[in-house]
């Protein structure tokens, strides 16, 4: 569950960016993904794209690729827009 909140929310910050850019589509988006954990499981790279890839149909991002770079910590951020 926490996986769609978490690209819910990274998807939402994206197109936000684009709308105050003025920008016609996102081609990618990439983050850093630290070790988060939701009821004793992880967060994969797996999961949190394969979720993003469903609901990022019908909006500005439905071409855009999840790069996800994995680092130590229990955090996500955002690092690029394209």
């Amino acid at each position: 569950m926490h996986d769609l909140l978490l690209a819910k929310e990274m998807l939402e910050i994206a197109i936000d960016y684009a709308k105050k850019n003025k920008l016609a589509s996102l081609t990618e988006i990439m983050i850093e993904l630290g070790q988060i954990e939701d009821h004793a499981e992880d967060i994969t790279s797996q999961n949190l794209k394969s979720v993003f890839n469903l609901i990022k149909t019908d909006t500005i991002a439905n071409k855009a690729k999840l790069k996800i770079k994995k680092v130590s910590g229990s955090h996500w951020k955002l690092i690029s827009i394209k």
